[in-house]
């Protein structure tokens, strides 16, 4: 997962066409992305009732920029998002 990161980054002309979203969209929509998994993180953690001391628990695989490459290269069409970079759930 992380050469197609990679080769992204070295060629950002073929963003396009490997995932369907241009370069700077798809840096604005991993952006946006981290900071709304920050904040829900934030949140779910301050409503947490904790016996044990946080940071236990099973770390994620994949980054979050590599969930959204995944995701946006597995689906069959890559016009899901608006122009505004947000995702668009109903046509």
């Amino acid at each position: 997962m992380s050469d197609i990161l990679n080769y992204i980054e070295g060629n950002k002309k073929e963003t396009q066409r490997l995932i369907g979203l241009e370069y700077e969209q798809l840096q604005q929509l991993i952006q946006n992305a981290e900071r709304l998994h920050h904040e829900k993180q934030a949140v779910l953690e301050s409503k947490k009732v904790r016996i044990i001391s946080g940071g236990g628990g099973r770390k994620p695989k994949l980054s979050i920029a590599k969930q959204i490459i995944l995701n946006e290269s597995l689906s069959p069409t890559h016009d899901n998002l608006s122009t505004s970079g947000y995702p668009v759930w109903s046509k």
